[in-house]
């Protein structure tokens, strides 16, 4: 699990307000858990895949779209051997640039069938599905395997690395015609989302500057499930006193701290099982949970199965398993 700083073709947050992608995936696994501090959409048109998202795993059907709110912790595993996708990825500024009238507190959340189901399917003739194949065909393409998820997953965790020595084989090549371009269909589809009851306007979501002061907690809880870190401990990191922080944190995240460090442990522990040959005794004690009857009891409470039955029924070869992580933060290869 790592937290993502920039957008999916490496551009900064800064440079551009809106990102979009294309994929091609030809026996590549999917993405691996991550995080980051901006919106995105994802929507198939070839082959079904999994998402896991907000602790859930979701099965896409072919045709279906899924919305990540702002620092929701999610991952993306394909079930057919090639699929495509779209992924458009925009900035909360890119919201606020276009409606002066939103304040800092104000943001967007899934509702009705989106949150239900935690997809849609757009139909034939909808609207929202022609702006979606306008967007696909602005977008550009990038064709993907295992290798460039790997690749991708060493530059984020090696941020030292200067941008030079780094091969950056994918990056749109800007101009003020295609972000207009890309732009205007982005906040056609995320209006049409909205007029549809798939998206809704909340105004009393934590100030969004507190975005970026939570952002190096999330980033210790994603990539370090291990470490114990208190809530008075995170609060000082966040530079916010302890009931503005734990009242802030449930606001932005959806989930009170302590759940969602539990969640935390327990998907990092869905990859240990399924992508390590360690004992549940071992993984309970590499992620401090302690004893093992406390592990099992919070490992059940977020998954619905205990260790032991998820590791029967999710075997490495099954088809929802979690796109693991080995311990140097690589994606293990396909077996």
């Amino acid at each position: 699990m790592f937290y993502e700083n920039n957008y999916q073709n490496r551009e900064e947050l800064r440079a551009v307000n809106v990102s979009v992608c294309h994929y091609k995936a030809e026996k590549a696994r999917g993405f691996p858990l991550h995080c980051h501090s901006f919106f995105e959409l994802d929507y198939s048109i070839v082959g079904e895949r999994i998402a896991f998202l907000r602790g859930k795993k979701i099965k896409l059907p072919e045709g279906s779209l899924f919305f990540v709110p702002l620092l929701s912790s999610h991952a993306t595993n394909n079930i057919a051997p090639y699929t495509e996708n779209i992924i458009i990825q925009f900035s909360w500024n890119f919201l606020y640039a276009n409606a002066k009238t939103m304040t800092r507190k104000t943001s967007i959340i899934p509702a009705g069938e989106l949150l239900e189901n935690g997809y849609i399917i757009p139909e034939d003739g909808d609207p929202l599905k022609d702006c979606l194949k306008r967007l696909s065909q602005a977008s550009p393409v990038n064709c993907v395997n295992d290798l460039d998820v790997e690749e991708r997953i060493t530059e984020s965790r090696n941020k030292h690395i200067k941008k030079s020595k780094l091969d950056f084989k994918f990056m749109l090549n800007y101009t003020p015609y295609i972000e207009w371009k890309i732009n205007g269909l982005t906040m056609e589809l995320i209006t049409l989302l909205i007029e549809y009851g798939y998206l809704k306007i909340v105004d009393n979501i934590g100030d969004t500057m507190d975005v970026t002061n939570i952002q190096p907690v999330l980033e210790i809880l994603i990539t370090q499930p291990e470490i114990r870190l208190s809530l008075q401990d995170a609060a000082k990191i966040a530079c916010m006193s302890y009931s503005n922080f734990s009242r802030t944190f449930k606001e932005l995240i959806g989930y009170s701290y302590v759940d969602y460090c539990n969640i935390m442990r327990v998907q990092h522990a869905e990859e240990l099982l399924i992508g390590s040959e360690l004992s549940v005794t071992e993984i309970a004690q590499r992620l401090n949970f302690g004893c093992i009857n406390y592990f099992n009891r919070v490992f059940k409470k977020f998954n619905g199965d205990t260790p032991m039955q998820y590791r029967k029924k999710h075997g490495r070869d099954n088809d929802l398993e979690l796109p693991s992580i080995q311990q140097k933060g690589i994606v293990s290869k396909i077996r």
